[in-house]
């Protein structure tokens, strides 16, 4: 089912124009924090719709994933500057260089009181400490592009791996076990792990959702919307999970037994929705070309 009536839809204009908000988290100060891409800065919105941003230090960095860390300020992933930064929540950033050249950082998340993040092109899962110290696992997979980061239970995180069609699971000792997924070439983009304990992502290219038992058993379900481009995907607060639909333009959500419902945004399939966090009972996203954040009440 689409449907715009069935949901109550705000939203905040980011000041800065071509300003790419991409991904996103809550933060620590109970504000919603985001990156912006092409402006190389990092935005902050408070639920009210009050916008403050601090530009990245060093230029043309590319940031891309965020994460609340385990030290009461943010992380994030410099994918064109191939480092990871911290930003406090007064806006004083901190870069760390990564030990391999060129990997392109993506995700990042918290876990274990330390920060995890993918490597694109290095083709590795790295970890950070607060005190700036690295290590890095290598993925079995040649070139797997491991793309998503999600924490799971047990000390394990869990990531997709975008050439490679596979999810793998890594141990904070950093073993990694891999299960290819059943859709070849799914173009695997966000994962998490949902409400039912099992893995979700979201498959780009293939146009699906796929599910997974953590013994590696498969089910997938298809986008209605054409080419919709599944993007990210975070668990609800019921047993449900919200997607975004970076090509349609809308916002998907999801039951734990395959259910989907699709929610369009105003600015349409030219919106290009992002990043997304499920709070409460509402939902935040950011839209890359509209240049907005916005609220969405179910």
């Amino acid at each position: 089912m689409t449907d715009r009536a069935a949901v109550k839809i705000a939203e905040y204009q980011v000041p800065t124009a071509q300003a790419g908000p991409y991904k996103m988290d809550l933060g620590p100060d109970g504000a919603y924090w985001f990156t912006e891409f092409q402006a190389n800065a990092i935005g902050r919105i408070t639920t009210t719709g009050h916008f403050t941003e601090y530009h990245v230090p060093v230029a043309d960095a590319g940031p891309d994933g965020i994460t609340a860390g385990p030290d009461n300020a943010l992380w994030f992933a410099e994918g064109k500057r191939n480092r990871i930064a911290r930003i406090t929540t007064s806006g004083a950033i901190e870069e760390f260089a990564i030990p391999t050249a060129d990997s392109a950082p993506s995700v990042i998340r918290s876990s274990g009181g330390a920060l995890w993040f993918t490597e694109r092109q290095g083709d590795k899962i790295g970890k950070l400490t607060p005190a700036g110290k690295f290590t890095e696992f290598a993925v079995p997979s040649a070139r797997a592009g491991p793309e998503g980061l999600a924490v799971g239970a047990g000390s394990t995180l869990w990531f997709t791996e975008a050439n490679a069609n596979k999810i793998g699971r890594i141990t904070v000792a950093g073993k990694i076990t891999e299960f290819r997924v059943p859709t070849p070439t799914a173009g695997l983009r966000g994962v998490t792990v949902g409400p039912d304990g099992a893995i979700w992502f979201a498959e780009l290219d293939a146009n699906k959702i796929g599910r997974m038992t953590t013994a590696g058993t498969f089910k997938e379900f298809g986008v209605p919307s054409v080419d919709a481009q599944p993007l990210v995907i975070v668990p609800g607060v019921n047993n449900d999970l919200w997607f975004t639909e970076f090509h349609a333009g809308k916002v998907g959500h999801i039951t734990t037994s395959g259910k989907i419902n699709q929610y369009v945004l105003r600015d349409g399939n030219g919106s290009l929705p992002a990043g997304i966090v499920a709070d409460g009972a509402s939902v935040w996203l950011t839209e890359y070309a509209a240049d907005k954040v916005v609220h969405l009440t179910p």
